[in-house]
């Protein structure tokens, strides 16, 4: 490249204090890397069937007991936690019953194959009108091999999106309920297993 007087002077007397430079190459603007797609709804039932050891063998178990501890809601609107432990007795292909116990009281559910019934703290027991939500989730948490029929449950699912669940990547899949309540189902994304449910009724919310 050859400097001459117009470098600097640029046809004028007195030259530029700092010449000008040749301005650089404009770099072609670059798209976004595209973001991973996320599986179906399909992929995410069969990936968490897979986990639980498929189908087969998820068919050769007839009946379980699950111990647990869970959080009683008590006082006005339910905003006092009380600690109780949950007992629940399952038999296939839908029996269930239901017994949380805690310091002060006694309560019990469950599903007979035909009604959802309750017993309260004073040892009524009333059954759960039919068609209302409180009978509906009651029936779907008697399915014995619920896992296998999760889609079925649902009158529509869609994949949400990734979330964190304890510090780990879940698929996060909504579904719209019998009783049009919208629940939350959250994947492992790496073992397909469910991590958490989250279920919502007015303006109250349970997650396991």
């Amino acid at each position: 490249q050859v400097v001459t007087c117009y470098t600097c002077h640029k046809g004028h007397a007195i030259p530029e204090a700092v010449p000008s430079l040749p301005a650089p190459p404009v770099p072609a603007e670059t798209a976004a890397p595209a973001k991973p797609a996320l599986p179906t709804v399909d992929e995410i039932l069969a990936k968490y069937v897979t986990a639980l050891g498929g189908e087969a063998a998820m068919r050769k178990v007839t009946s379980r007991v699950i111990t647990a501890s869970e959080d009683i809601p008590t006082g006005p609107g339910g905003s006092v936690p009380m600690p109780a432990t949950l007992e629940r007795s399952m038999k296939a292909p839908n029996l269930v019953v239901d017994v949380v116990k805690t310091a002060r009281f006694t309560i019990s559910n469950g599903f007979d194959g035909t009604a959802a019934w309750a017993k309260g703290q004073n040892g009524n027991v009333n059954t759960l009108a039919a068609g209302g939500i409180d009978e509906e989730r009651t029936k779907r948490a008697a399915a014995f091999y619920e896992p296998l029929t999760v889609k079925q449950q649902y009158s529509g699912m869609l994949v949400e999106g990734k979330e964190q669940v304890n510090g780990r990547d879940a698929y996060v899949v909504m579904g719209i309920s019998a009783a049009k309540t919208p629940e939350r189902l959250y994947f492992d994304a790496v073992s397909g297993l469910l991590l958490r449910s989250e279920e919502h009724t007015s303006e109250l919310q349970s997650r396991f």
